[in-house]
């Protein structure tokens, strides 16, 4: 233990008096933490998503509206097919691909709950929870306007479903595509006024 103790007191010693080697020492790791800490980000911006709208009515327009409008996600295509959002997602041109059911506006109206279906390309782990989760939180605050001034119920429900179609087998194979399924509600009060 003594030998350690003059060897720490010589390091210790040999650092003080070159003021170099005192300079490196504290200096280069501030510095570093200064650049680094402000290249190192988790924040995601403009995300390629592919939209399926099936319903086209106002309600989905909404949906994705507020997607384009939030600064995180960039609409690369929109088709009515679930396929091609598909290939999207396996050939990496997209990395979100939302599915807007037939009906969704009916069902906002009548029921008050909207499903809205998210298929996250899981390539990239920690990029993909992200995404979805800037997608289920624009999701929320487009219902929480639906809403309006009435009291929040359960806004989003993100518990991983399976969705009846299967992926191409390219994906299956490489795991690509997680599935998420988002639930617009609104309130009774308001899904009464609009009835």
């Amino acid at each position: 233990m003594r030998r350690i103790l003059y060897l720490a007191q010589a390091e210790v010693l040999h650092i003080l008096r070159d003021h170099i080697l005192l300079a490196q020492v504290l200096v280069v790791p501030v510095v570093q933490l200064l650049i680094l800490s402000n290249a190192a980000t988790f924040e995601i911006r403009n995300t390629p998503i592919h939209v399926v709208d099936l319903d086209r009515s106002g309600a989905s327009r909404g949906v994705v509206n507020r997607l384009a409008a939030n600064g995180h996600f960039h609409i690369v295509d929109t088709t009515p097919s679930t396929r091609r959002a598909d290939e999207r997602l396996v050939d990496g041109t997209a990395t979100l691909a939302i599915v807007i059911p037939q009906d969704f506006e009916t069902s906002l109206v009548r029921t008050g709950v909207g499903e809205v279906e998210l298929i996250v390309n899981a390539e990239k782990g920690s990029a993909a929870g992200i995404v979805q989760s800037y997608a289920s939180q624009v999701l929320t605050e487009y219902a929480a306007s639906l809403r309006g001034p009435a009291r929040v119920r359960a806004a989003a429900d993100l518990q991983p479903r399976r969705r009846p179609t299967t992926p191409p087998a390219r994906a299956r194979r490489c795991g690509t595509a997680r599935r998420w399924m988002t639930t617009i509600c609104r309130s009774e009060r308001a899904a009464a006024g609009d009835s």
